[in-house]
């Protein structure tokens, strides 16, 4: 997780909490770090990975669609419904945003003030440090403890496979993968 105070004259500063991730799906372990991310923060950032399926060469297994089977579209929609039906989070204390677009919103914003604090554990986060840092802002990298226990392709595999799959998963998850089919391709 990121957290950055936003720093207006206007208001009292905020914290805001970023995590990202690929959510393929989103399941039970996703929600509850959810969950304790939002503790101390003002609002909580979800950046969830919508890059192309792109580059089979360089990395197969990041880019195929047996890896990605879900839509950006459909991700967000779990990871709301997750969080607004099963957690009973209020969605303005939320915001899912696509990882590139937040990326490229980042280059637009040349007065920010705030300090990044990035969660070492997450892929992701090296790019968004990379992109912080270039533009001059004040990035710290801070170690956090990650849930263990359900793994997304573990979901997958079971998925294709036929077998029960629903109980590693919030409603809103599974109402969506019922939705898609049950299955993956």
């Amino acid at each position: 997780m990121i957290k950055t105070s936003n720093c207006t004259t206007q208001s009292e500063p905020k914290t805001i909490g970023v995590v990202m991730g690929r959510f393929q799906p989103f399941h039970l372990s996703h929600l509850s770090s959810l969950e304790r991310d939002l503790e101390g923060v003002d609002k909580l950032i979800i950046l969830v990975s919508d890059l192309p399926r792109l580059n089979y060469r360089r990395a197969p297994k990041f880019f195929s669609a047996k890896e990605n089977p879900f839509s950006y579209g459909e991700r967000k929609e779990m990871i709301a419904g997750a969080l607004e039906e099963d957690a009973h989070i209020s969605s303005d204390k939320f915001s899912i945003q696509p990882f590139t677009k937040y990326l490229l919103g980042l280059h637009r914003k040349d007065n920010d003030q705030n300090t990044y604090l990035v969660a070492s554990h997450e892929k992701l986060s090296k790019y968004l440090k990379i992109v912080l840092k270039r533009k001059g802002r004040q990035v710290k990298t801070y170690g956090s403890e990650r849930e263990v226990g359900i793994h997304a392709s573990e979901i997958r595999s079971l998925l294709r496979d036929g077998r029960s799959w629903e109980h590693l998963v919030p409603q809103a998850t599974a109402e969506v993968i019922h939705r898609k089919t049950g299955r993956l391709p």
